[in-house]
């Protein structure tokens, strides 16, 4: 027990949370050796010292017991952040890492020579610059979960910083930002007024300090902050500051040409485009995309370049349609609705469109709507259409926009949805080769990306359509088109044409582009099905698609994955850095390990919470019988093939060998008394009801039956 540490109630002394942190600290983060090295001996430095010790030792060597703390925020793991930023806002609040003052105070304490008060006071004023580093740098979007009480403590601990020290320069910005990151990203209204509140007082405190500098210097530093305040918006990727002179900080970069801008935007775009494409394994990808997107960021800031905001919005607006979370879809509405703002422009389509997809239904949506009309913009015919539930009331208003290749589009989807055969419908032909023949058109750079895809879209309707009629030779044309633009659905028809001519290679590589693109299940599941024969080797970026396809919750993948782990296609292992079973490739085809059935497991389980029939019954069949290190599950197994069977009527005609499966199964339970009361008519009855839809196990069984019996 540490001096101070005990006694009656209300008289703990403040350097009690120190140990106190640290403890929960080591017991929280076993996983990280610098933590676990450096904490014993820190706790072992301060036991059985008194309490004015304790303080005297903290204050005299801050930078050595702010050193775990720091180590702590490095994790990004928020609940060691948590601890760790709320014992940094106490070591400041209580003058244990001292201000300027106390600094002077305790050098003159300790007879300090000169030369050694320099080096003091250097190393205090490194020290402050790294608490707000530190501090800052905890801010980080990808701890949705639990990011509130992160935004808390760090608010909480800059506001502690600007009221306790005197910051300069990047500091100063370091702040502003990250409080302005904080407000703008975070979905938590309470957060967001919190944020605005302490970024109006640490604003405040910093002119009032300003007050005391020479004219000129404060009117460098109000400047910036101004600038800051009215131009920065949420970095969503922390990036480390870099180390820069003051000078060099307030020196004004050259701006770009008009033509320069241009050549710089559609660089970056492409680039970006390639990391969201998953080029490159998931660490990298995560890596260059903080970075690309940070200087992205940057250029849309400093010249409010519409066409590079409107990317950026594209970008978020696509990703809203893959969380399913109601915290990251907050923040990246959030997110969105900045640039969209950055973008806007009635005269330009794309921009209208998003503004529309980010505004609720009310007046302002209405406006919007009412000044497209005015223009006579006639793609806003689209967007009424979608008001519309039935499908020829839809037609009749999409057939307004006349030629407007959006409303053509439109229609030939609603019309492909509506007819059997509709590659022989001459009017959906007809429609989307209107839509290719404005190539030119639709592919003007300042159309914007949306109408690229459009097009692109139309080509890879019109080429599946055309391998439907059995013309393979202009399908591939049409589809190589579209796959130009990353058209998704392209590389998998591609594929199958392949496979049609019997060029499994140029198929699987066809499959493999798809793969990369995004939301392209069909592609993951076709790469995934030749690793299981053997006819390719799955990569580490192939694996991080497939678990992000299985995350999203694609039952297709879900099916496959499942699959392939019960075969040991793929592995699994658990990572003990965060306590998840991943997927890894097998050294060798032995029977599955237990992490890896318990993967399969988990993936099946969330198909069946989909509702998905074939992982429904394939879960069924895995516990009736067993697995290798899981026993047979009967009670739940007889549950789900009842379930099964209440819609046995709408089932059997598309699903009739899932459905003798399930008559099959419960035959046997009824007949054997296993599972259920024994009743051998019924079960009979059920393996007759099996064997008429086909199931050999069923003839079998009734065969084995009959022979008993006679």
């Amino acid at each position: 027990m540490f001096a101070g540490f005990g006694g009656k109630k209300n008289q703990v002394k403040h350097e009690y949370f120190y140990a106190k942190a640290l403890d929960d600290l080591l017991k929280k983060g076993k996983s990280h050796g610098e933590l676990k090295k450096s904490i014993p001996e820190i706790l072992k430095e301060m036991e059985g010292k008194e309490t004015a010790e304790l303080k005297k030792m903290i204050k005299y060597d801050a930078e050595k017991y702010f050193n775990p703390l720091k180590k702590a925020c490095e994790t990004k793991r928020a609940p060691l952040m948590i601890i760790a930023l709320d014992t940094i806002h106490k070591l400041i609040m209580y003058s244990l890492i001292p201000n300027e003052k106390d600094m002077m105070e305790q050098l003159k304490e300790r007879g300090y020579e000169e030369e050694e008060k320099k080096n003091a006071i250097k190393k205090h004023e490194e020290l402050i610059k790294d608490v707000v580093k530190t501090v800052c740098e905890c801010f980080e979007l990808d701890s949705i979960n639990e990011a509130k009480d992160v935004h808390i403590q760090i608010i909480k601990a800059l506001v502690q910083v600007v009221t306790s020290y005197e910051i300069h320069g990047k500091s100063i910005t370091l702040v502003v930002q990250c409080c302005l990151n904080i407000h703008v990203v975070s979905p938590d209204d309470n957060i967001q007024r919190t944020s605005h509140a302490c970024l109006n007082q640490i604003l405040t405190v910093i002119f009032q300090k300003m007050d005391m500098y020479t004219e000129n210097e404060a009117g460098k530093q109000k400047a910036t902050l101004l600038s800051l305040k009215e131009h920065w918006s949420p970095s969503i990727h922390n990036k480390k500051a870099e180390k820069q002179e003051d000078e060099e900080e307030e020196k004004e970069e050259e701006r770009m040409t008009e033509e320069e801008l241009e050549e710089k935007v559609d660089d970056m775009i492409d680039s970006l485009k390639g990391i969201s494409n998953v080029t490159m394994n998931m660490e990298e990808q995560r890596h260059h995309f903080s970075t690309k997107f940070e200087e992205f960021h940057n250029l849309i800031v400093k010249y409010q370049h519409k066409r590079a905001a409107l990317y950026m919005a594209s970008y978020y607006i696509h990703l809203m349609s893959f969380t399913h979370e109601q915290e990251h879809l907050q923040q990246f509405i959030n997110i969105a609705q900045y640039y969209i703002n950055v973008a806007y422009d009635p005269d330009v389509e794309e921009s209208v469109l998003y503004k529309l997809k980010l505004t609720p239904d009310g007046e302002e949506r209405e406006k919007i709507i009412k000044e497209q009309l005015k223009r006579k913009k006639k793609w806003i015919y689209s967007i009424l259409a979608e008001k519309e539930e039935d499908p020829q009331q839809k037609i009749s208003i999409l057939k307004k926009g006349g030629d407007d290749p959006v409303c053509l589009l439109d229609q030939a989807t609603l019309l492909v949805s509506l007819h059997e055969e509709p590659e022989n419908n001459p009017e959906i032909i007809e429609l989307l080769e209107k839509v290719i023949k404005q190539k030119d058109s639709l592919l003007e750079p300042e159309k914007g990306e949306r109408l690229k895809t459009l097009y692109a879209s139309a080509c890879s309707q019109l080429g599946m359509l055309t391998l439907q009629t059995g013309n393979v030779e202009k399908a591939i044309d049409l589809l190589k088109e579209a796959a130009e633009f990353n058209e998704p659905n392209s590389f998998y028809f591609l594929g199958r044409c392949a496979l049609l001519q019997n060029k499994e290679d140029e198929a699987l590589s066809y499959f493999r582009d798809g793969m990369k693109a995004m939301n392209n299940p069909n592609c993951s599941v076709l790469v995934l099905q030749f690793h299981a024969q053997n006819k390719h080797q799955l990569t580490e970026d192939e694996l991080a698609i497939l678990e992000r396809d299985a995350q999203i919750g694609d039952v297709r993948v879900l099916y496959a994955l499942s699959t392939a782990l019960l075969n040991n296609h793929i592995s699994a292992k658990l990572d003990s850095e965060n306590n998840q079973i991943r997927m890894v490739l097998p050294e060798k085809k032995e029977e599955p390990s237990k992490e890896t059935e318990q993967l399969a497991m988990n993936l099946i389980e969330m198909g069946v919470q989909k509702k998905d029939l074939l992982l429904k019954d394939l879960l069924t069949s895995l516990l009736f019988t067993g697995t290798v290190h899981m026993p047979p599950n009967l009670s739940r197994a007889i549950t789900l093939t009842q379930e099964i069977l209440q819609d046995e009527n709408e089932l059997k005609d598309h699903w009739p060998d899932i459905i003798a499966t399930a008559h099959y199964n419960l035959g046997i339970a009824k007949y054997t008394g296993q599972g259920l009361d024994k009743d051998e008519q019924e079960g009979k009855e059920h393996l007759n009801t099996a064997s008429s839809l086909g199931s050999k196990l069923a003839k079998n069984a009734l065969a084995h039956i009959e022979k008993q019996a006679s």
